[in-house]
């Protein structure tokens, strides 16, 4: 019989909404799950408008190691201004938050697949 194997997706909200008020923070949650599980695919929201892809390129790839290749991310552009507002961030609209996305997923990439890695991108 095959290996069971689920998914956990931590959210990434800042500001409580739907009545989520002890909402733990995403990237944290994820790498404790890692420690305490071993068939549970990890993966993690991840607003690209409140961090920087090297950051999360290495968070990742360490949660990932540690959790022996389980570890995913979910890329969010952000829908819910409140949340930048709280981290003092710009409010981008719809595509210039794609475009970010598609930077930033880009710059994971980069990190991830090559030795040398450089890139200068809008945002």
């Amino acid at each position: 019989m095959p290996e069971l194997r689920c998914q956990s997706l931590a959210p990434a909200r800042f500001i409580a909404s739907h009545g989520w008020v002890l909402q733990q923070e995403a990237i944290t949650c994820t790498a404790v799950l890692s420690a305490q599980t071993k068939r549970l695919k990890l993966i993690n929201a991840i607003h690209t408008g409140f961090w920087h892809p090297a950051m999360i390129a290495k968070v990742g790839a360490t949660i990932d190691v540690y959790s022996k290749g389980r570890f995913a991310i979910n890329i969010l552009t952000g829908w819910f201004k409140d949340d930048f507002r709280a981290f003092g961030e710009p409010w981008l609209e719809h595509d210039e938050r794609y475009r970010c996305s598609e930077e930033f997923i880009q710059v994971l990439k980069g990190l991830w697949t090559q030795d040398r890695f450089a890139f200068k991108g809008d945002f």
